[in-house]
């Protein structure tokens, strides 16, 4: 057990890199044991399988989970048609095969293009999705199938990189809340045959992208130091999300961290309705707010706070 000395308390995110073949904990916890900051977690768990944007969320910033996980998600993959297995992707056991129609280009686009859009899916079994407080996953590790009902999902955009007959290599960007590895085996059926996902990578979560981001072998190499400074300050990573800024001055911020509602006329430049981040005289992170249009809502409230940052 670390010191308590030796506990990283900063606030902020870092933009990592996962390989493959190691699951989203895994890749935690070797950051969590080199800076050991008093709290961390993620968003958007990527698959053993999967590599790509990890963010990772350190102390006061873990409280923002839903604002840095609920963006638009960039994947790069690789379906490979003819067999479809337990899993959705190449970990699984093969658990059909078909033929491969003789496809042209255009029909792969056209498929693809069907499947873009606001839609209905069903959950794959090897997932993290619960049934009675148990993720699906381990139902499935013991050969139970559990019947989810489809859920709404929005695919913004599909690309085809490549067709070779047999192997569609994609790019996709969607909502929060989408599986892939469902995406591509509904893809392989209307395309009248099975599939599986050969290879998948996360290339931007929300206004982040692989360009920023630093791979975990580059983590692991990095002196602490040197890897606290990797850490996105929040008051800049919800920048990037487009939040707008707010400030108050000393009094005012002192009011908000304790918790006094203060009317929607303090804050200079509040948007009419979304969230907005507020920080005090010296730059330093307040709260993060939610403006309600009076017209969405039954009660005059013109504010929700989502979290405060007392310091």
């Amino acid at each position: 057990m670390a010191a308590k000395e030796s506990l990283f308390y900063d606030d902020g995110i870092m933009i990592l890199e996962k390989p493959v073949n190691i699951t989203s904990y895994q890749a935690l916890a070797i950051i969590k044991k080199k800076i050991q900051p008093v709290r961390v977690g993620h968003t958007g768990t990527l698959d053993p399988f999967a590599s790509g944007i990890l963010v990772l969320l350190f102390n006061q910033a873990t409280r923002l989970a839903d604002l840095f996980g609920n963006t638009t998600k960039t994947y790069e993959g690789i379906l490979r048609l003819g067999q479809a297995t337990d899993s959705g992707d190449l970990t699984g056991q093969i658990i059909t095969e078909m033929s491969v129609p003789s496809l042209q280009e255009k029909e792969v686009k056209a498929a693809m293009k069907e499947l873009t859009g606001l839609q209905m899916q069903i959950p794959p079994m090897f997932s993290a999705v619960k049934h009675e407080g148990i993720p699906l996953y381990r139902y499935a590790r013991k050969g139970i199938k559990i019947n989810k009902p489809p859920r709404p999902i929005n695919i913004l955009n599909t690309e085809l990189n490549a067709w070779n007959g047999i192997d569609i290599a994609f790019t996709l960007t969607c909502a929060s809340g989408v599986y892939v590895r469902s995406w591509g085996e509904d893809l392989a059926k209307k395309l009248g045959t099975a599939g599986h996902l050969q290879s998948l990578r996360r290339i931007a979560n929300g206004p982040f992208t692989v360009g920023q981001s630093l791979s975990l072998a580059k983590a692991e190499e990095l002196e602490y130091k040197q890897l606290a400074d990797m850490i996105v300050p929040c008051h800049e990573a919800l920048a990037a999300l487009g939040l707008p800024r707010l400030r108050l001055n000393a009094a005012k911020s002192f009011q908000l961290r304790n918790g006094m509602i203060l009317p929607k006329a303090q804050f200079t430049d509040a948007p009419d309705d979304g969230p907005a981040y507020v920080v005090d005289e010296t730059g330093k992170m307040v709260s993060v707010v939610r403006f309600l249009r009076l017209d969405s809502h039954k009660s005059d409230k013109e504010y929700e706070t989502i979290r405060v940052f007392n310091y």
